[in-house]
């Protein structure tokens, strides 16, 4: 019964599209920690959302707020968990556009190695921290 469950999930929820159509997006406003998050968005045959742009960034906002109601920091699927300072997308997608807020990443406490964009930027955050978060599936 378990492994229907996040099929089912897919039917009550509704994607938007990139401009390139080639990647569905999909908000959950369930509260998971980074790992969590991943390993649900490869249950349902995608990953955490990389950002390839400052369009697809804004769209992750807007799909945010009118989720919300409001910019709730949200888990996307950039890491530096591996190697300190080497950050990388889940999805394996080339990590070359960055929007961080001034100052970051920070890695405080050398304990902050999961992304999660808020209204304005980027932040790096303890991945134990539960977010809603944001899944990115490609079309084959």
């Amino acid at each position: 019964a378990n492994d229907c469950f996040p099929f089912a999930v897919l039917l009550s929820y509704q994607p938007i599209w990139f401009p390139s159509g080639r990647r569905s997006v999909w908000y959950f406003s369930t509260r998971k920690t980074w790992a969590q998050a991943e390993k649900f968005c490869r249950s349902i045959g995608g990953n955490l959302a990389s950002v390839r742009n400052r369009l697809e960034n804004k769209m992750l906002l807007r799909l945010i707020k009118k989720k919300e109601g409001r910019y709730t920091p949200t888990w996307i699927g950039g890491s530096d968990a591996q190697t300190n300072g080497i950050w990388f997308w889940s999805d394996g997608t080339n990590y070359q556009y960055t929007n961080w807020c001034r100052g970051e990443p920070n890695n405080d406490r050398q304990r902050q190695h999961c992304l999660q964009m808020n209204k304005r930027c980027w932040d790096d955050l303890e991945c134990f921290k539960v977010r809603p978060f944001i899944c990115v599936k490609r079309r084959w």
